[in-house]
């Protein structure tokens, strides 16, 4: 076992396999040659050379050819779901084509810094090395690895910012009590819809169906109307609930033409600047959370609130992504705790949920249970 090559590379690392036969493999850097060439060493004190033709496998390979019939398909269907949705937000783009054998702990390192700079959360990047390590532990088992280096491979570094808190039902309810009927509406959008404060007042009476909300706008700040933020439209689920909110604040406007603003400025017709909803925000929004003795948070963080419902009701990363208008990988990275939260648990029906909250906070019952 010898390793050859100029200075500045490349390298190459030559060694006899079990059978007597010259084998190399080349390196451009001198590093991850110096690093195979310990392997080789270390198997060949063994007696597991063999084992190097064996890792030849890609990940990917492994995973659908072993694990997936072997390990992954005997686990819970949320599970499934969850780990699959794992592997392709976060590990297979990067390393489902990289040979079982040439998945060093530095690799991961490497893999863990690449995802961090494209914005994985580290919530969801950590669940995913834990997988990872699922998968190269059973390789070991199978003969194919001589150890599982995601052993050697710390997580990264938890922050309590991470994690989004979704304010429970009963929260929300605590908080719309305390709201005079245009603004309970808003809230009731914002919190059991999904939508963000800028398309709430970007709502037109047309886009309001039986069962959807076509949500295909958003307020400029300036008075006028945009596109959404990802530029595309959506249908989002209109649950009972606040389908009867929204019934309530119509029938106090009387009148009202198909494509007339739900929630215009007082001209009746223009859309709502920031300055009209910064003053929401400090004049209604505000005052309501410190009546109902709720720690502030943005009208905007409301979302996480549908999220978690969604996610409580049994429904996969890519449902919630699609009701919440954002890429499946931040709805992984934002919510893995909830989806892990809610694994075991049994699924919800959401609209019951806000009814048996409501029904709670009419009758005087308003412990928190956020």
């Amino acid at each position: 076992m010898s390793i050859h090559g100029p200075q500045g590379g490349p390298y190459v690392v030559r060694w006899r396999d079990d059978a007597g036969k010259n084998r190399q493999r080349t390196f451009t850097l001198k590093s991850d040659a110096q690093e195979w060439d310990g392997e080789v060493r270390r198997l060949k004190q063994r007696g597991h050379l063999g084992r190097l033709d064996g890792g030849k496998m890609t990940l990917s390979q492994f995973l659908n050819d072993t694990f997936i019939p072997d390990v992954l398909a005997q686990r819970a269907p949320r599970t499934q779901t969850f780990y699959r949705d794992i592997l392709s937000a976060h590990v297979l783009p990067d390393l489902g084509t990289v040979p079982l054998a040439a998945i060093t702990a530095k690799r991961l390192r490497a893999w863990q810094r690449d995802r961090l700079n494209a914005g994985a959360g580290r919530y969801a990047l950590n669940r995913a090395l834990v997988l990872v390590g699922q998968v190269l532990q059973h390789a070991a088992e199978e003969g194919e690895l001589e150890q599982n280096v995601a052993q050697l491979v710390r997580k990264v570094e938890e922050h309590p910012t991470d994690a989004v808190v979704p304010l429970a039902p009963i929260t929300v309810e605590r908080i719309l009590a305390r709201l005079p009927l245009r603004d309970h509406t808003i809230v009731s959008l914002l919190a059991y819809a999904g939508l963000r404060p800028g398309e709430v007042y970007g709502l037109r009476w047309q886009d309001l169906g039986e069962h959807t909300i076509h949500v295909q706008r958003a307020v400029d700040g300036m008075g006028g109307l945009k596109t959404t933020k990802t530029k595309a439209t959506r249908s989002v689920r209109f649950l009972p609930t606040t389908a009867a909110d929204v019934a309530a604040w119509r029938d106090d406007q009387g009148r009202v033409a198909a494509k007339a603003l739900v929630f215009p400025v007082r001209t009746q017709t223009k859309a709502a600047t920031k300055d009209i909803m910064d003053n929401w925000r400090e004049r209604t929004w505000r005052p309501a959370l410190a009546s109902a003795r709720v720690e502030y948070q943005r009208p905007y963080d409301l979302r996480h609130s549908y999220a978690s419902l969604l996610l409580a009701e049994g429904r996969n990363v890519h449902y919630v992504a699609q009701q919440l208008g954002h890429d499946p990988k931040l709805t992984l990275s934002t919510y893995g705790h909830l989806i892990a939260e809610y694994e075991h648990g049994a699924n919800i029906d959401p609209d019951a949920e806000i009814q048996a909250a409501r029904a709670k906070v009419a009758a005087g019952h308003t412990e928190d249970a956020s």
